[in-house]
């Protein structure tokens, strides 16, 4: 059945490769956050890139037809919607050292302007940022919801594609809908 519908299932390839892309964008744009400190940030949420290598399509054959999925790393949802993170504090600590180190982050020590800290420093930071995440969260940015949004003008197409593998394969669709062949007509079975 998947390969009668080519002109849907090419559509919703298409479709999904836009949408990575329009996610790309989105994590790469510069994006203006406040936080309750008072600080505005206006940069990409791509800091260590990872996020926007992450994204990738999957096909998926099923028994009655078939799908396609947009996957990338499990945080990239936390990104997009905010809240705080269900990780332990070490995973949580882990991770922002990971980040720390492919930003690469340098800290500002007391004594110097600025100088590149051992890893004790890096892990006393990352722990501080765990803590702080832990306790208020992470502000939600929308990136997805915003990539979406700018994706359903173009997934509105997809009716073309239907309607086009629906003329192709109409008496199979009723045939397996129940229906029997009678001369030029169909009727119930």
């Amino acid at each position: 059945m998947i390969n009668k519908f080519s002109n849907t299932k090419a559509f919703m390839a298409s479709f999904s490769d836009k949408l990575i892309k329009l996610l790309k964008h989105e994590i790469t744009r510069e994006r203006q956050r406040s936080y309750s400190s008072g600080r505005l940030i206006n940069a990409p949420i791509n800091s260590s890139g990872k996020l926007a290598e992450s994204l990738s399509k999957k096909f998926n054959k099923e028994q009655d037809g078939f799908s396609f999925d947009v996957m990338g790393n499990a945080y990239g949802q936390l990104v997009n919607d905010g809240g705080i993170p269900d990780s332990t504090l070490p995973d949580l600590v882990r991770g922002i050292v990971s980040w720390m180190g492919a930003k690469p982050v340098t800290l500002n020590s007391g004594r110097t302007a600025s100088s590149s800290m051992g890893d004790k420093a890096t892990l006393g930071a990352a722990n501080n940022i765990a803590r702080s995440i832990q306790s208020i969260g992470i502000k939600p940015t929308g990136f997805i919801d915003d990539a979406i949004e700018n994706a359903m003008d173009k997934l509105k197409a997809i009716d073309d594609s239907i309607v086009k593998d629906v003329e192709l394969n109409i008496e199979e669709i009723l045939i397996g809908a129940g229906y029997a062949k009678k001369g030029h007509n169909f009727i119930l079975e």
